[in-house]
């Protein structure tokens, strides 16, 4: 596509933006969040500038990783104004690539040379920071682009991912003349992405691999006499004829990537389902090239472990007063359970915590048809595994089993649920106004979550009430997922997950199982919400069928009053029938 009528809209919004006039129907609405957040930073559109770290590792883990797929595209590209950038999860430029060389020359070094910032609170709208913003992939076109530097140029940019962990590691940002926008454009960046991060998970292995050998080394070493030995060391696997079966293999794996997790010296008793009990050893080991990680062995013998892998807090360990380590006992055997670096365990220990979060919340939420007590069994269960505070706004229509014309403009905080008592959140009941740009309001509107890893740098949210927003801050709160609830079609809320105790931000996988539990919940609330509706109808007929007054009587005076059943279920029914001599008949059924 080319720059006429591409530019034309986007750069008289953008003018209107500027001067602070509505912008027209038709900016995406990243693009206008985006601007929006650097009007609250004060940035300027002619600022040339940008923070310049001469800190940053040009022989890092992500730069070794995406070397050879950058060098392809500058192959690919040879000739052409294609210029490909890789940069950090901070928004700083690592590398850069040229399709053609001289171009880089006639370019100021703050477009050519590695080390500038380019996070979107210091350069604005553009595709490094957007990208970092909305965590996915980002087009920027000409005056889309906050800065006047860039109005000549687009950009495609997608975050790269750690796969094991889901942290957005860096960014690849292809930059390029606006006619040379291609339909396959798209596709070739997400593969450029994806080479990228299975090489950095290749490293991973390889890194593993380095650990195992150094772990073998030292096995060999110990039994060719060079240092005292534990005895003879076999594979897990290799245990099945000794009455080891994969239950068993799964339960100390399970329990080993705890150990790797703690990255010590450790040793802790473990008892299979069958009676017999093991004793796993966790001991740090240092390749050749470096790389520090943690074995984890398994003792299958009833003599207690070598006394140096006793160390407080280990869990329940064996015996302290173990015999220092001897020549290797009869009959005793070591499986290799797991080597690998801690970060790993770290990474499948919180895995294995979100599937069991998952599996209960499936039994916990929606055990009843209510929506109020629905919203405050997700909430409890958020609080604390995922989240320290979880806050449920619900539009007032959803409370009245009806369908939100505008859940943006109607929204009543119906839950706040908290580590502590007195939240430093809006309370129950408070009707919740939000503006355009804030996490919330970006969420309702795409219909996506929106993860604010520190809210420190949320301007929107900031903006929207600068000494609330303070209050939450001083609390330590630093981070935010906020998820819609949809249920077949219908937006029926919004949840907000804040982390607080935990300094380390909300990752992607957090975001996920803050998902998860919402869609669960939205489920559950708009089942709640038909049923309020019928209920309120039901009542509404046995209501409207009910006299409205009884014939006068000479023998008796009538009273009445009719009180519905609290299940809601009920056809009970009463009459007054005159008769001869005075009498009456009154029947109740």
């Amino acid at each position: 596509m080319g720059a006429t009528g591409e530019q034309i809209g986007p750069a008289r919004s953008r003018e209107r933006f500027l001067v602070g006039d509505p912008v027209a129907d038709g900016v995406r609405s990243p693009i206008l969040n985006s601007w929006q957040r650097c009007r609250s930073l004060g940035l300027s559109p002619d600022q040339t500038d940008l923070p310049y770290r001469d800190d940053f590792d040009p022989d890092s883990r992500l730069v070794h990783a995406a070397q050879p797929v950058l060098d392809r595209l500058a192959s690919r590209f040879a000739g052409s104004q294609m210029n490909v950038s890789l940069a950090d999860g901070n928004g700083t430029v690592l590398q850069r690539r040229f399709g053609e060389p001289a171009l880089a020359r006639t370019l100021p070094p703050i477009q050519t040379v590695p080390g500038f910032v380019f996070a979107e609170r210091f350069a604005g709208t553009n595709g490094i920071g957007l990208a970092l913003a909305e965590r996915h992939l980002v087009q920027v076109y000409g005056a889309e682009h906050f800065a006047e530097r860039s109005q000549s140029n687009a950009c495609s940019a997608i975050p790269i991912r750690d796969r094991l962990s889901g942290h957005v590691v860096g960014v690849l940002c292809f930059g390029y003349p606006h006619g040379y926008e291609h339909p396959q454009l798209p596709a070739l960046v997400r593969r450029a992405a994806e080479s990228i991060e299975r090489r950095l998970m290749e490293e991973r292995s390889e890194r593993e691999r380095a650990l195992l050998r150094a772990y073998l080394d030292a096995g060999h070493a110990a039994r060719d006499g060079a240092a005292p030995g534990e005895g003879p060391t076999i594979g897990l696997e290799e245990l099945g004829d000794s009455g080891l079966d994969l239950g068993d293999q799964m339960i100390l794996k399970d329990k080993a990537t705890e150990l790797m997790s703690g990255a010590r010296r450790a040793a802790v008793e473990v008892l299979l389902p069958h009676g017999r009990g093991v004793t796993l050893l966790s001991s740090p080991v240092t390749s050749l090239t470096g790389v520090e990680g943690v074995v984890v062995e398994a003792v299958f013998s009833g003599e207690p472990p070598p006394e140096h892998h006793f160390s407080p807090g280990t869990g329940r360990a064996a015996r302290p007063s173990a015999p220092a380590p001897g020549p290797p006992a009869p009959g005793r055997v070591r499986g290799l359970v797991l080597v690998g670096e801690p970060e790993v365990g770290k990474y499948a220990v919180a895995a294995r915590r979100r599937l069991e979060l998952l599996a209960e919340a499936s039994t916990r939420i929606g055990t009843t048809l209510d929506v109020t007590r629905t919203a405050r069994e997700l909430a409890e269960m958020a609080v604390p595994r995922l989240a320290d505070y979880v806050t449920v706004d619900v539009p007032e229509a959803v409370l009245r089993g009806e369908e939100s014309a505008d859940p943006r403009s109607e929204l009543h905080r119906t839950v706040v649920h908290g580590i502590t008592e007195d939240c430093p959140f809006y309370p129950a009941g408070r009707r919740v106004e939000l503006r355009s740009g804030t996490p919330h309001m970006r969420c309702l509107d795409s219909g996506q979550a929106v993860l604010e890893a520190d809210l420190r740098e949320a301007v929107g949210w900031i903006d929207q009430e600068p000494e609330h927003a303070r209050r939450i801050l001083d609390r330590n709160v630093h981070s935010l997922i906020s998820v819609p609830l949809l249920a077949r079609g219908v937006l029926l809320g919004i949840a907000s997950f804040y982390r607080s105790q935990d300094p380390a931000p909300f990752g992607e996988d957090d975001s996920w199982l803050a998902q998860e539990l919402a869609a669960r919940a939205a489920l559950c609330i708009d089942n709640a919400r038909r049923y309020t509706r019928e209920h309120t109808l039901a009542l509404a007929l046995q209501e409207s069928l009910l006299p409205r007054g009884v014939p006068e009587q000479g023998a008796v005076e009538v009273a009445h009053r009719y009180l519905p059943a609290e299940s809601g279920v009920g056809g009970d029914w009463f009459d007054v029938i005159p008769l001869s001599g005075t009498r009456v008949a009154l029947l109740v059924g």
